[in-house]
């Protein structure tokens, strides 16, 4: 699979419509999975369909009104 580093070190996948890089906030065991919660630090956004994302019970489309 090709991918490519960020300059703050993480992979990032080659060709995805967007990627997000955050810092975990918080880890919460539910029931037998874990809820992570994570603060968004960084995004973007390639051209092409706007991707979609699962916030607060459902999902939206990321795009110049998100608040990333």
């Amino acid at each position: 699979i090709d991918w490519r580093p960020l300059p703050t070190g993480e992979p990032v996948l080659a060709g995805p419509t967007a990627w997000i890089r955050g810092t975990v906030e918080n880890r919460v065991p539910v029931g037998d999975s874990l809820l992570v919660t994570v603060r968004a630090d960084e995004a973007d956004q390639a051209e092409g369909p706007a991707p979609l994302v699962y916030v607060d019970r459902s999902y939206h489309r990321l795009g110049k009104h998100s608040r990333i």
